[in-house]
């Protein structure tokens, strides 16, 4: 493919110019194997100063030097004429100033000058293959340059620029680019210049010519043959769109990179990362091995709207190719979603929250997060470390057990599969199962299902990795919420099942994230509505940035730790422990707590409660029941649907918050 230029930039000054620089904006358009050609030309008809030349000492584009390629001055008593062409290989994305500075030494500033900037596409990357020029001190009408390629496809353009404002025509088989005036505002004649260019097929002589109405002036021409990109080329292996790259430590993650090249063997391959114009990573060498480039970069900042560039060189080093990845992504944190329902519904239940574009979710392909809890915890997430992308990952499977979760299974070996596909490593572990196993009836005892779950989340951390900063894989746990559309027969299972979930939770690197008890239930008396599904996930994340980055307040409701029974008063005083506030409140009153249990055969039966439980101190209930018994046991929130209409909570927070 041939080179083609995509962006123009013509220059020129009000009125004669005195300061020595041209300044003007140029924009680069994102497109592969870009070159900037900037062209600059000259008047001077200083007559205090005859036959004084004027060079340039220097040309940037966003602070980036360019390089000269060709210089060509006319000089005689009158007046002198000068030009220079000046490039750099794949300027940055976006919109920068070119800068063009003239030599210090110069007798005078030039009297008129003029400029152009050009980003050509697919154009070879480095030098223009063939450069040639002249200049005429006599009247002409017609001045004409020829130059013989050397790659066939090349674009051929050229640079004329004179001591008048006329304006020449381009020649036979040339296309206009840009043109120039520097009118003259202090009777020195002005300037005109103009680019052009030709498309060629084959390598052989071209003549690029210009003609004015009249003869008169003094000008100067340069050509340059570039040859297209194909002689060498870069393709880049990219990463998908709006992928989340799992960071390594707190403020930074590694780059994988992947490309092929063709044509010249390079020398060395470099890669970096941008966001838009700005560099992130700047070039750092990689592998080159055959035809393949790969490599990582490391210590990338954590953030989002990345793309990678890669180029080859050879040993000067000039760039032969480079090329930009299509795709933007960025480097956060990976969670895995995993389990029955619940998690399977974080990504199903509308919502009303906006999703905030740094918060993606995951299940074979990338896309913007959806479902009230995934969106609500990915936003919390967001507002506690701005700027830093979430990627969800959603492998939760409706009515599944906790037998149905282990390695071989058809659910375990694709979550596991998805995180190997995504480098291996995660931030943390999001799970809800066990409530079919309780509704199942399959659970034999407390202890037997903390031992199955503990089993489970063992063989999660040994086959996932987690960031670096890590000392092992957090686990976040969801608990096991109210379940209406059962019947009293099950509540053994469902007590066995939330006190298993709660000494799991209590396990090193282990986090209660969400207790499900006084959360609304939906219409099918078995999931919660998608407004409590909101709260689950900003619960979630709460947990994860209180726990682990030290950024946020736990939601973990008071726990009883023990209970005390006087025979003579009948008095039973319950004592919780509280993960929050200064005191224990009940959840609409202090008298009338509900959720408790008293029992002296393991609750075949129950007891009646005569004195109504009420909030006795910060960490205590009273109540009151008959006295003179023995082998008294209390429970609270425990059976298929505990009574959680007056349930006990601590008073940091609203308790729905």
């Amino acid at each position: 493919m041939a080179a083609t230029v995509v962006d123009i930039s013509p220059y020129a000054p009000t009125g004669e110019v005195e300061t020595g620089t041209m300044t003007w904006s140029h924009t680069v358009t994102d497109t592969p194997n870009r070159l900037l050609l900037v062209w600059l030309s000259a008047e001077n008809a200083d007559g205090a100063h005859p036959g004084n030349s004027v060079t340039w000492s220097g040309v940037t584009y966003g602070g980036v030097s360019l390089t000269r390629a060709k210089a060509q001055v006319i000089v005689e008593s009158s007046a002198t004429v000068s030009g220079e062409l000046w490039y750099l290989v794949n300027p940055a994305i976006g919109t920068a100033s070119v800068v063009a500075t003239e030599a210090v030494g110069d007798v005078s500033p030039a009297s008129h000058c003029t400029g152009h900037a050009h980003t050509l596409r697919d154009a070879y990357q480095g030098a223009p293959e063939v450069v040639a020029s002249t200049g005429n001190a006599t009247d002409a009408t017609t001045y004409s340059q020829s130059l013989t390629t050397l790659t066939a496809n090349s674009l051929m353009l050229d640079l004329i620029a004179t001591n008048r404002e006329e304006a020449p025509t381009v020649g036979s088989g040339q296309t206009l680019v840009s043109s120039a005036l520097d009118a003259d505002g202090g009777g020195s004649g002005g300037q005109v210049s103009r680019t052009s260019s030709r498309a060629t097929t084959t390598i052989g002589s071209y003549t690029q010519s210009w003609t004015f109405a009249t003869a008169w002036g003094r000008a100067i021409q340069i050509v340059a043959a570039i040859a297209p990109a194909s002689a060498n080329s870069v393709s880049v292996t990219d990463l998908a769109d709006l992928r989340v790259l799992q960071r390594l430590a707190l403020t930074t993650g590694s780059v994988p990179v992947a490309a092929t090249w063709a044509g010249a063997t390079p020398s060395s391959a470099q890669a970096r990362v941008m966001k838009g114009s700005s560099v992130i990573k700047d070039w750092t060498l990689v592998s080159v091995s055959g035809a393949n480039i790969t490599g990582t970069l490391t210590e990338v900042p954590v953030g989002d709207g990345y793309h990678i560039e890669v180029r080859t060189q050879d040993a000067t080093p000039a760039v032969l190719a480079s090329a930009s990845g299509a795709h933007t992504w960025g480097i956060g944190k990976l969670f895995l979603v995993v389990g029955s329902s619940t998690p399977q519904k974080w990504f199903e239940d509308a919502t009303a929250e906006d999703t905030d574009p740094l918060v993606r979710m995951y299940n074979g392909a990338w896309a913007a997060c959806s479902g009230a809890a995934a969106v609500a915890c990915g936003n919390a997430m967001v507002a506690d470390e701005p700027g830093v992308p979430v990627g969800l990952l959603n492998y939760g499977e409706s009515a599944t057990t906790l037998a149905e979760w282990v390695s071989g299974d058809s659910n375990y070996d694709p979550a596991v599969a998805a995180v190997t596909a995504l480098d291996g490593k995660i931030e943390g572990l999001i799970i809800h199962v066990g409530s079919n196993d309780a509704r199942d009836g399959d659970i034999v005892s407390q202890s037997a299902h903390a031992s199955n779950y503990r089993s489970l989340l063992a063989n999660f951390r040994s086959d996932l990795g987690c960031a670096d900063f890590l000392s092992a894989l957090p686990v976040l746990i969801i608990g096991a919420q109210s379940s209406p559309a059962d019947s009293s027969s099950l509540d053994q299972q469902w007590t066995w099942c939330r006190a298993a979930e709660l000494d799991v939770a209590d396990d090193d690197g282990n986090f209660m994230a969400c207790e499900m008890l006084t959360m609304a239930i939906d219409d099918d008396d078995t999931h919660l509505t998608p407004a409590a599904m909101s709260i689950e996930g900003r619960r979630v994340a709460r947990c994860y940035s209180s726990a682990i980055l030290g950024l946020a307040t736990p939601r973990r409701g008071p726990e009883p730790v023990s209970a005390a029974y006087d025979s003579v008063t009948g008095k039973i005083v319950v004592t919780f422990e509280r993960f929050g506030g200064s005191t224990i409140v009940g959840r609409v009153a202090q008298v009338g707590i509900t959720g408790f249990r008293v029992s002296t055969d393991n609750f075949s039966t129950v007891k009646s409660i005569t004195g109504a439980p009420a909030v006795a101190s910060a960490n205590t209930v009273e109540m009151t029941v008959p006295t003179g018994l023995s082998g008294v046991k209390v429970d609270y929130l425990t059976g298929h649907d505990p009574d959680t209409s007056n349930c006990i909570f601590d008073n940091a927070a609203a308790p729905d918050a």
